[in-house]
């Protein structure tokens, strides 16, 4: 019930003084406190879009994902790592101590020691399945593919499709990771894209996702007046062919890769990426590759492999300089013979110290 207007005049100045000025602005400060909330609000959302601009979207994920959050985490976890290479310890986005996984990844990895200890137990485990001697080295012919049976995908990261769709596709391993690692050292990533065939969609889509990086395309059989005219700019293009000696045959010159790399100026390098796709010459260059120690030298492989008979030295060979398959599909032009494989180095200390018991196989004894 209203009381009459006497009596709510009277019972106001019978109120204290301080008790009848609170009520009066009552409705401005609820408006005020309702400007300040908005005000937040707006410098909430501002921080996101900032956030969100600052970087692109990893690995084809929409900005506003979880996967979006974490990459920024993982941002904030390479610049901990990198501030903290001296008298601070190492320590991930949540301030957890990372050195085990520096250590063990040769510096590419910053994340928990739990986390760590989860991704080796699974390698671990998934290691006895990978293979026996027996089955790596030889070709069982009652099987329709050494790849259904062998070398499944042990190392989890974040995966992304680059380059084509089917056919001169690869899968790629945690570039948000590479990308930081070259920020943090001020110098550029770079790609050694083995093959190309004249086709360089591979090249434009990694250089979408990772501009700068420094890209370089070798192709023997792509002689200069053949050269597409759609040749990115930013492709460095060698008409030089991948193999296990340096040799000129067939009017075609092909080098090891540490030839390459010392003809570049590249030996104190790490290549990030190593795009490989060289119709069944793969097996030999590699042996070059180990011959003079360079696999060190190399961050991921993705490599279209041609000939199973000769997977099981091959993969013995990466598995012992640190090198974990992290994906695996075939390729339907062929795939009883063709298969995409990836890989990523962590570190051959890594597997030694887990005590791998394919590290002992060896298909040349």
């Amino acid at each position: 019930m209203q009381r009459p207007r006497a009596l709510r005049e009277h019972a106001d100045e019978a109120l204290p003084p301080v008790v009848a000025r609170e009520r009066k602005p009552l409705f401005a400060e609820s408006r005020v406190a309702v400007i300040a909330a908005a005000s937040l609000v707006a410098l909430i959302a501002g921080c996101v879009v900032v956030l969100r601009a600052s970087r692109p979207c990893a690995d084809g994920a929409d900005a506003r994902s979880p996967l979006s959050l974490q990459n920024a985490q993982d941002t904030r976890a390479d610049v901990l790592r990198s501030e903290s290479r001296g008298t601070a310890a190492a320590v991930d986005q949540h301030g957890n101590s990372c050195e085990l996984s520096l250590r063990m990844s040769d510096g590419f990895y910053c994340v928990s020691d739990q986390e760590w200890a989860v991704r080796t137990n699974i390698v671990r485990d998934q290691a006895p399945k990978q293979c026996s001697k027996k089955e790596c080295c030889t070709f069982q012919r009652q099987h329709r593919s050494w790849y259904m049976l062998h070398f499944e995908p042990e190392w989890s990261c974040i995966k992304s499709r680059i380059g084509a769709r089917g056919d001169g596709g690869k899968w790629m391993c945690d570039l948000h990771i590479i990308e930081e690692r070259a920020k943090n050292r001020n110098s550029p990533c770079l790609i050694y894209s083995i093959g190309s065939n004249n086709d360089f969609r591979f090249e434009e889509a990694i250089h979408e996702r990772l501009p700068d990086c420094e890209i370089f395309t070798f192709d023997p059989t792509v002689m200069s007046h053949n050269l597409s005219s759609s040749l990115p700019p930013f492709v460095q293009f060698r008409h030089w062919g991948l193999k296990g000696d340096d040799t000129f045959e067939r009017g075609m010159q092909f080098y090891r890769l540490d030839t390459i790399m010392d003809k570049l100026g590249h030996t104190d390098r790490e290549i990030d990426i190593f795009k490989i796709d060289i119709e069944g010459h793969e097996y030999k260059a590699f042996e070059g590759v180990f011959k003079r120690g360079y696999e060190k030298k190399i961050r991921s492989i993705q490599i279209e492999l041609h000939k199973q008979r000769e997977n099981g030295q091959l993969f013995l060979d990466l598995r012992r300089a640190g090198f974990l398959v992290y994906s695996k599909e075939p390729n339907f032009v062929a795939p009883a013979e063709l298969h995409e494989v990836a890989f990523m180095r962590i570190s051959s200390k890594y597997l030694e110290d887990m005590n791998d018991p394919l590290l002992e196989y060896n298909c040349s004894q």
